[in-house]
């Protein structure tokens, strides 16, 4: 899921308008509704519902924004926990300092779980999140 649309819908979802949030992000209003409708195409789910004075989230665009403001917190969660750690050493984990032939054998380098729904973000959409430099 590229995570740029998922911030598009929000933008949008939050706006309730393709105008005002195209505005927003500034950005033309058609190439921004040719973004959602990819997003809708691929979730296979109508998101948005188009009226003559905006749009509002349809029922699976209400759980999709729910989701997508969960993502989206948890990675500034992420980012601020990272920053805090490069200004103070002493909240760096024990496994963080360890020889890394330990850290292969650890918790810390097994691959996240992807067979429980809803459990966790797939590493490939994590790494397309947008950071931001403190």
């Amino acid at each position: 899921m590229d995570l740029t649309r998922l911030q598009y819908f929000v933008a949008v979802a939050e706006a309730g308008s393709f105008s005002r949030a195209a505005a927003a992000l500034h950005m033309s209003q058609p190439a921004l509704s040719r973004q959602i409708l990819l997003l809708e195409e691929e979730v296979r789910q109508r998101l948005l519902e188009r009226t003559g004075r905006g749009a509002l989230p349809t029922e699976s665009g209400l759980a999709m924004l729910a989701h997508a403001r969960g993502i989206f917190d948890l990675a500034e969660r992420a980012r601020v926990d990272m920053h805090e750690r490069q200004l103070s050493p002493r909240l760096m984990s024990t496994r963080s300092r360890l020889a890394p032939s330990w850290a292969k054998r650890s918790a810390v380098a097994r691959p996240l779980p992807t067979d429980s729904p809803g459990c966790c973000p797939a590493p490939t959409m994590m790494a397309t999140l947008p950071w931001r430099r403190p």
